[in-house]
């Protein structure tokens, strides 16, 4: 039986850590000079490790409950966007005129988490480069472990480069512990680091053991560097190194993909409110089952279990949809709140009196207040398969329990007289009154009643006042509609309308289920499972159908592989770039960093001159340099925030406010942050294209080598 790293080894590693100075925590990112660190010891190797794992699971949370960190991974793509209509100091739409070198990029908080992936990517950086610094020295390791521990810090140093570069662009590629603090580093031209990630992963790849060699799950393995090597392998143009080195992984490694139900059956929330039939997309994205030892798909896992080492992940706070707005969502009849402002659809706890469990929806769907939303792409467009939705398909199959749409949430305020009924957008009739109240206590003409339902939970009764009919010694006529047909009953749909991939956010929140009076059910609270992935084998799959793509071979069949074990309704022929970028998203939401893989993409399509879905093909030397907001011209990312998604489409409105969703062409890359530029006080730093302090020489103080960098720094 394998073992799980639990909070013991990191707790050491922590320990460790800070008795050398809160400062070499806090210091700036590119100041890596700590004199007092002293690592010559395997325990000092472990402990840095232990660091750099950690760093993977705080770069996707830091226990915010509104906005989440890999949000901002999302805010800027084809699958979503920022949805915090409440938050006026700093709404998230206009990245073209928010985003710059010295604004627009945050550490976290409600706006986003730009500036904290920088920060991160660097913290993590200095923990694996002194892994590599001390090994040397470090006594009682024999080759072969003194190897796996390199590859290991050659893996987190890549991982970590891996997404700065596809975030920052050209940064500074820094492999030592100054003896100084070090105030003059370069930036190295990003194709040329990812040609060193290659070179360091092609060493981990040979030394690092695989999973099942290993005693702990939750540390580096080979099947991890593989994928990351693939990937890396995409980025250089190696397309066929990728595809083979995808071959091992799938054949070599014994992993499989999971094609029926495995391990613990978590339930939903309330199977009396929404029922989940047991299969086995629900069972593969369940926290208790991702390292469970059946599990054949995980490659690496993201460990958050256990109370020594516990990060609060609130996704069933900050993604699902505000469904219980008492101040934008109405019910059929034109009411948004009862006498005590609670909404016609709300949150109630298990110890209220209005609690009914057949409706209990704050336990299925959490406590959501959609501070993110995805969007129309990703809810409706990629589901459609030769014009028919496919509500087959287990990652959208409300039958099964794993997708609800709005209308799944019904409205469960006993003083709504539409109790039990779909939530609705539009109303379907026009509505002139009561003429009849239905059955009820209470006083309906105060608006105290309480309706008295059916087993179903519909209203019993009542009679509503018609077009035409006289009422108080006048004709009804169509201006006495209180609500008329067509009628917007969300005032706020960015944020309080839109459905759920149920089966990819579901946590069950320990904390809330033991308080009967919890009315916020948010996610992996401490007590709860809130494992994750870092990698599984379906992505694997994706990786080899780019491979394939770009070579200009067929990639259906492992685009078809993912799609089966779905129980998707139809296959796909000739599979286009666009497919596995959709397929990626219908697999991996929330698991890919969205735009990062985008930008590779992008990058690939250059490189290998392969048309996208529409046909068109990118220049190596002007897709990562253009500028603008219209409609034309621009990476695969650009056309595909601005086709699929919203952006650059004009302005719209909601929670009563314009909002105006917009990128350019340059957000493809983020602005490397000032405050870096002006500590690296010696030398300049380069700043991507199309922002302040671009220079179009700048590669002329740049490294264009890994080796020179190395050299030189």
């Amino acid at each position: 039986m394998k073992n799980i790293i639990k909070g013991g080894l990191m707790l050491g590693a922590v320990s460790m850590l800070t008795a050398c100075g809160d400062s070499f925590l806090k210091q700036d990112p590119l100041s890596f000079y700590e004199p007092t660190a002293t690592y010559t010891t395997e325990a000092g190797l472990q402990s840095a490790l232990a660091k750099c794992d950690r760093s993977i699971k705080e770069i996707f949370m830091d226990g915010n409950g509104n906005v989440l960190p890999m949000a901002s991974n999302y805010n800027m793509s084809d699958l979503g966007l920022y949805a915090k209509t409440d938050n006026w100091g700093s709404f998230q739409d206009n990245f073209d005129a928010l985003l710059s070198p010295t604004s627009g990029m945050a550490d976290g908080g409600d706006s986003n988490a730009m500036k904290r992936y920088w920060n991160e990517a660097y913290n993590a950086i200095k923990y694996a480069n002194t892994v590599l610094y001390y090994i040397d020295d470090v006594p009682g390791l024999d080759d072969k472990l003194r190897d796996e521990y390199k590859g290991r810090a050659y893996f987190h140093r890549a991982y970590k480069y891996y997404h700065l570069v596809l975030q920052f662009g050209n940064v500074p590629l820094v492999t030592k512990l100054p003896s100084s603090p070090k105030r003059d580093y370069h930036s190295t031209e990003k194709g040329a680091i990812f040609k060193m990630l290659v070179h360091d992963l092609e060493f981990a790849v040979e030394h690092v053991p695989l999973q099942s060699e290993m005693q702990y799950v939750g540390m580096v393995n080979k099947e991890a560097c593989m994928i990351l090597l693939a990937k890396c392998y995409l980025v250089t143009g190696q397309f066929a190194e990728a595809e083979r080195m995808c071959d091992r992984l799938i054949n070599e490694t014994g992993h499989a993909l999971m094609t029926e139900p495995f391990g613990t059956f978590v339930e939903s929330g309330n199977p009396e409110t929404w029922k989940v039939t047991r299969n086995v997309m629900w069972d593969l994205l369940r926290g208790v089952n991702v390292c469970d030892a059946s599990n054949k798909e995980m490659i690496m896992p993201i460990l958050n279990f256990n109370a020594e080492n516990f990060t609060q992940y609130l996704t069933m706070r900050a993604m699902q949809v505000h469904w219980s707005n008492a101040g934008a969502m109405r019910d059929p009849y034109g009411v948004y709140k009862d006498r005590w402002g609670e909404a016609m659809c709300y949150n109630y706890a298990r110890n209220n009196g209005y609690y009914q469990p057949k409706f209990d929806f704050l336990r299925v769907q959490g406590r959501g207040i959609g501070c993110f939303r995805t969007s129309v792409h990703f809810n409706e467009r990629i589901w459609y398969q030769d014009g028919e939705i496919d509500w087959q398909d287990l990652r959208h199959n409300r039958e099964m329990g794993n997708w609800m749409e709005m209308s799944d949430l019904k409205y469960n305020n006993p003083n709504s007289a539409a109790h039990g009924m779909g939530q609705q957008l539009w109303a379907t009739e026009d509505f002139y009154g009561w003429k009849e109240y239905p059955e009820h206590t209470g006083d309906a003409e105060a608006g105290n009643a309480e309706y008295v339902f059916d087993e179903n939970g519909l209203v019993i009764g009542g009679v509503k006042w018609q077009l035409g009919e006289t009422r108080d010694g006048k004709v009804i006529t169509e201006d006495d509609a209180l609500v008329r047909k067509g009628d917007l009953l969300n005032s706020d749909t960015i944020r309080s309308w839109y459905p759920t991939p149920l089966w990819k956010n579901y946590v069950l929140d320990m904390v809330a289920e033991n308080n009967p009076g919890a009315n916020q059910f948010n996610g992996a609270t401490n007590g709860s499972n809130g494992n994750m992935y870092l990698y599984r084998l379906a992505e694997v799959y994706l990786v080899r159908a780019e491979a394939k793509f770009y070579q200009g071979k067929n990639a259906d069949e492992d685009v078809n592989i993912i799609r089966r074990r779905a129980n998707a309704k139809k296959m796909l022929t000739n599979v286009t770039i666009g497919d596995i970028c959709d397929e990626r998203a219908r697999e991996l939401l929330y698991e890919e960093w969205r735009q990062a893989e985008l930008c590779r993409v992008s990058w690939c399509l250059a490189l290998s001159g392969q048309p996208d879905e529409w046909g068109e093909t990118y220049s190596k030397d002007t897709w990562d340099k253009q500028e603008g907001t219209d409609l034309s011209g621009g990476s695969y990312w650009y056309k595909r925030c601005t086709k699929y998604n919203i952006f650059n489409h004009g302005p719209i409105r909601s929670n009563d406010r314009e909002l105006n969703y917009v990128v350019n062409k340059r957000n493809l890359f983020w602005p490397v942050p000032n405050d870096a530029i002006t500590a690296n006080s010696e030398w300049p730093l380069a700043q991507n294209y199309g922002y302040n302090g671009y220079e179009p020489n700048q590669t002329e103080y740049m490294w264009m080598t890994w080796e020179e960098a190395v050299e030189k720094e």
